[in-house]
């Protein structure tokens, strides 16, 4: 009876080591630019896709308009790493964008968005050219510019809460959060597309708490199973 109960009390004391072990990963705030194969901008006109601009360390503009042909259209994409939120838990993400302005060529209402966009299958690169996310879905719809109610096309930082979005991001095992800005007919407007050129690029703002942890040492392991082995040793030798 003593012999088992020694055995389940080392077996319980390995159970615990890993709880002892681990250690929770710090809470914090962290900001997560854009890289400069990741934000470019892509043009439809007449049915046909052009290849992806990328735009660092430049500006992007987003503009859709009647050539004589058919309607032309530029949409900004823009790709931002989320790996280091891999093990952690979002408790606020913010997109924050710096604009040039926005305005339209004549008197109907215009107006552009912002849209997460995200791939059926597959993880991001962080390439647009390589991701091709103008085939991916889209979701979540925050208003950058309208000509009617507001906001206008004052030049100036815009915030937008995409907490769920980079979760989901997350969730699905994205490295990356995409995003897409485009414009309603006869109008356009521009954004800083990169960090690089004055440091007011597209970037994420994030609240989290760490979900990481530390891995058990594997000597604390190899220790275990020697005692184990010592208790076997001792049982086989007083039988």
């Amino acid at each position: 009876m003593k012999k088992s109960g020694n055995l389940c009390l080392l077996m319980g004391v390995l159970l615990i080591m890993p709880m002892l072990l681990t250690v929770p990963a710090a809470a914090g705030t962290i900001s997560l630019w854009s890289s400069g194969a990741g934000d470019g901008t892509l043009y439809t006109e007449f049915g046909y896709v052009y290849p992806y601009a990328l735009d660092s360390p430049s500006l992007s503009t987003t503009r859709a308009y009647y050539s004589g042909d058919g309607w032309v259209y530029q949409d900004i994409y823009i790709e931002i790493p989320i790996l280091p939120l891999a093990a952690a838990t979002v408790n606020q993400a913010t997109l924050i964008l710096e604009s040039l302005g926005f305005g339209d060529w004549y008197s109907s209402r215009a107006h552009s968005h912002v849209y997460h966009v995200y791939p059926t299958s597959g993880p991001a690169t962080g390439n647009l050219s390589v991701d091709q996310p103008h085939t991916w879905l889209q979701n979540g719809d925050w208003l950058i510019y309208d000509s009617w109610n507001g906001p206008n096309g004052t030049p100036g930082t815009f915030n937008f809460d995409v907490t769920a979005f980079v979760q989901q991001d997350l969730t699905a095992g994205l490295g990356y959060s995409t995003f897409k800005i485009s414009t309603s007919r006869d109008s356009g407007g521009s954004i800083v597309a990169s960090e690089g050129a004055t440091g007011q690029g597209p970037y994420l703002y994030v609240d989290y708490d760490g979900a990481s942890s530390v891995p058990l040492p594997g000597a604390v392991w190899l220790l275990g199973s020697g005692l184990l082995g010592l208790v076997g040793l001792r049982r086989k030798l007083k039988s």
